[in-house]
């Protein structure tokens, strides 16, 4: 299925989760967040198995995907595509929050600041396997495809991943 062309006042433009999602395929495609989590904002538990979460914007934090709190984010496959904020056009990590990609791709996102591709303010990551690439800043600084913003962002690679900024 799709969402798609949603506008949220504060956060979360296609999805605002705080219980449990399993989303297999299907697309989140063309939403808007005035806050974070353009195309999702999840304090939950949200589990992706493919599909796209492609052109979503959000004017601050997390253009496709905004982790906070004790939210988990685990992307199995699938593409997180054209999406942009202020600062983590593709991914926003922030609170505490969780992110684990298994295989899948962050590409074409962009953001006014840091992060281009993901963006981690006092959060974890966990990337075992896929690809960011031909993600970065419009400001065009140093700070394009990954951003650990400090020493609460930790991020660990635990499988094969490619990493290339805007080309």
């Amino acid at each position: 299925g799709q969402i798609k062309n949603n506008t949220a006042t504060k956060s979360g433009g296609g999805i605002f989760n705080q219980g449990t999602i399993n989303k297999s395929g299907g697309s989140i495609t063309g939403n808007t967040a005035n806050q974070h989590g353009g195309g999702v904002y999840n304090q939950g538990t949200f589990n992706l198995k493919g599909g796209y979460i492609t052109g979503n914007k959000a004017t601050n934090e997390g253009g496709g995907v905004y982790v906070t709190g004790t939210g988990v984010f685990t992307m199995n496959g699938g593409v997180i595509d054209g999406c942009k904020a202020k600062k983590g056009g593709g991914v926003a990590v922030a609170n505490g929050g969780t992110f684990i990609m298994n295989n899948g791709t962050i590409t074409g996102c962009n953001t006014d600041n840091e992060g281009g591709g993901l963006y981690i303010d006092e959060g974890s990551v966990n990337l075992a396997g896929g690809s960011i690439t031909n993600s970065y800043t419009s400001n065009n600084s140093t700070n394009g495809s990954i951003w650990l913003n400090g020493d609460k962002a930790d991020m660990t690679i635990s499988g094969p991943v490619t990493i290339k900024g805007k080309n």
